[in-house]
């Protein structure tokens, strides 16, 4: 249900380079004010903004990403959001604070890539394996809601959870439908993550990508068009 990214197919530097420009302290300052969703994590990213950073649709849709979630997903995949998440300083243990499971589908892959060095105190991002959160979660007659720990320590100890910690540009692909998952607890310092969602092209209508209308596909090869555009558009 997971595997983390070696360097080979980590954040380009020219790309890194891009998206520490755009997350600048203006930028933050503004979509602070603007939230009104979750006090301890803002997105930097409105879907307007992706051609503003040159590379990054490119690096979502290299071979590198793209073979990962096709051989993991057993489809072709279909590139839904992209968000870069700036977690703020915080002392909560709330919301996606918690274990949980992400519910829009039986399974999808998320590409985490971290922004700046994370360590324990910046809130790193905390899973269970996809074998041991299926029976965690079998045990809990678990329907997706959020898990206290005192819940989740009742079936498994604390070294057994993976603690995702790296230098800047590390990253991470993950099922966050299969494994149990929390992250931004807690946090001394900010964190920055980069995250590619993927999902097949069918996935529940709870899913509202409007990803595409954003994309100049002049720019994008023609035989990665299929990651991009929503089949279930012409159903």
């Amino acid at each position: 249900g997971y595997k983390f990214i070696d360097n080979k197919n980590s954040l380009p530097s020219h790309l890194m380079n891009s998206l520490e420009s755009f997350c600048n302290l203006e930028r933050i300052k503004r979509f602070k004010k603007k939230s009104n969703n979750k006090d301890f994590m803002i997105n930097l990213l409105e879907d307007g903004d992706i051609q503003k950073i040159d590379g990054l649709i490119e690096f979502a849709l290299s071979d590198n990403i793209i073979n990962l979630a096709t051989k993991y997903l057993n489809t072709i995949p279909f590139l839904a959001y992209i968000y870069i998440f700036h977690s703020l300083p915080n002392d909560t243990v709330q919301s996606s604070q918690l274990f949980h499971c992400d519910t829009e589908d039986d399974s999808q892959l998320k590409f985490f890539f971290y922004l700046n060095d994370v360590n324990d105190n910046n809130g790193p991002f905390v899973f269970i394996p996809r074998k041991k959160s299926l029976e965690i979660m079998k045990k809990t007659n678990y329907q997706g809601k959020r898990l206290q720990d005192s819940e989740i320590c009742k079936h498994i100890e604390k070294k057994e959870m993976i603690r995702f910690i790296g230098k800047k540009g590390s990253g991470l692909a993950i099922d966050t439908c299969g494994c149990l998952h929390y992250g931004s607890r807690e946090n001394k310092s900010p964190r920055k993550l980069l995250m590619f969602q993927f999902t097949n092209h069918f996935t529940s209508l709870y899913y509202k990508s409007n990803l595409a209308k954003y994309i100049n596909f002049s720019k994008i090869e023609k035989e990665k068009l299929i990651y991009c555009i929503p089949q279930k558009n012409f159903f």
